[in-house]
């Protein structure tokens, strides 16, 4: 099996040669299927990922681009790093949709920061049908729809922002149709012991209204105790760490939308109806103190790393302390998934983790294998 893979480093390094199969053998894991009111069930052991086979990454990379330019280091780039269906790699940075040659040999810029036509502000990216880039250009109010040969091929204003949070596409099917998921959001707009509303709507070309499809829920907030609360903290509620927000991204020919409470990938159809759910019964990691204390040192040391000036180190050590943590940490943290149906699950790491996990998930809900490793976390994966 193999991966283009990018690594999130100070340049663009698109690929390696291949995903090498390790001790474990080649053979993908595979669930005993069953239906359940016209819902394929796909259900493995809950050794499943101990005994998927192995994956490593080949070494050096296919290619490097951008060795001295900061505006495409993929360690800051907040959008979505797309692998498409030629290899080419695509991202939105520096205002604008960045596109990047398989061999690393070639860079196009589509666009330019401002509000006028192909222009963008505020923008994130999302895979569409076929070589389709769908653009979430919340900065000014409207979707675009981009393909690398063409540029902007069409745009449509639409009202993205609800109380709270705001919507983006994350799939398209058919000419019109685009299933949208959460951009962002404001927990400070949910109340204590409430969780924070992380819908997916629908939206056709009959009508600009975005119709919720799944009222999907994510991270719970609660009530901030005297150690949060100051100027830099205002109000009196904060975010749960680590509580399970919900995942939504393209999958096949439908949506992937779970929240990461148990082990699953939940398979929509484009009408928001549930198609199959492939399931691992692993047990969700409890919240001990100890492991408190770890992601506190942790978040401490990175504070440290990135700080131009002495930090107080007290000072932050009893705010990190006093943050509310869940029971036990999600299943999962999210979903990579390529233009060809390979669902890469990331699973969870605290602060200062240095090291990572992916396993790979087909469609049909084999485990094909998994991939871990150190430093820079992948924000990518292709078919091939």
């Amino acid at each position: 099996m193999r991966s283009n893979l990018l690594a999130a480093a100070l340049a663009l390094a698109i690929g390696v040669p291949g995903l090498l199969v390790g001790q474990r053998g080649s053979t993908p894991i595979v669930p005993k299927s069953r239906d359940s009111a016209g819902v394929r069930i796909l259900e493995h052991t809950a050794d499943a990922l101990d005994r998927a086979p192995l994956l490593s990454l080949a070494p050096g990379p296919m290619a490097i681009v951008g060795k001295n330019d900061t505006s495409i280091d993929l360690s800051k780039v907040s959008s979505e790093v797309l692998v498409m269906r030629d290899g080419s790699v695509a991202f939105f940075a520096d205002g604008s949709v960045q596109v990047v040659t398989p061999d690393g040999s070639r860079r196009q810029r589509i666009g330019r920061a401002g509000a006028g036509p192909q222009e963008f502000r505020d923008a994130d990216i999302a895979r569409g049908r076929g070589d389709t880039i769908l653009v979430t250009d919340a900065g000014n109010s409207r979707i675009a729809w981009v393909t690398p040969t063409k540029g902007v091929i069409r745009t449509r204003a639409l009202i993205l922002g609800r109380p709270g949070y705001s919507f983006g596409p994350i799939a398209q099917f058919d000419h019109d149709t685009l299933i949208m998921g959460i951009a962002n959001y404001a927990p400070q707009f949910t109340k204590p012991g409430k969780r924070v509303q992380f819908p997916v709507g629908r939206l056709t070309g009959a009508s600009d209204s975005i119709r919720v499809i799944l009222p999907l829920e994510g991270g719970e907030m609660a009530t901030a105790s005297p150690a949060l609360t100051s100027s830099r903290l205002p109000g009196n509620t904060v975010a749960v760490r680590y509580a399970p927000n919900p995942v939504t991204v393209d999958w096949g020919k439908g949506f992937l939308a779970v929240r990461p409470d148990h082990w699953k990938l939940d398979l929509f159809q484009p009408n928001g109806k549930l198609a199959a759910s492939v399931r691992v019964p692993v047990r969700r990691v409890a919240v001990t103190s100890q492991l408190r204390d770890r992601d506190v040192e942790g978040s401490l040391a990175m504070m440290q790393r990135r700080a131009t000036k002495p930090i107080d180190v007290a000072a932050q050590r009893a705010f990190y302390g006093a943050l509310p943590y869940p029971d036990s940490l999600p299943s999962f943290r999210d979903v990579k998934t390529t233009s060809g149906a390979i669902a890469w699950v990331r699973e969870v790491t605290l602060a200062g983790d240095t090291t990572w996990a992916y396993t790979a998930v087909a469609l049909d809900g084999r485990i094909l294998g998994r991939l871990t490793g150190s430093g820079h976390i992948p924000v990518a994966f292709g078919d091939d």
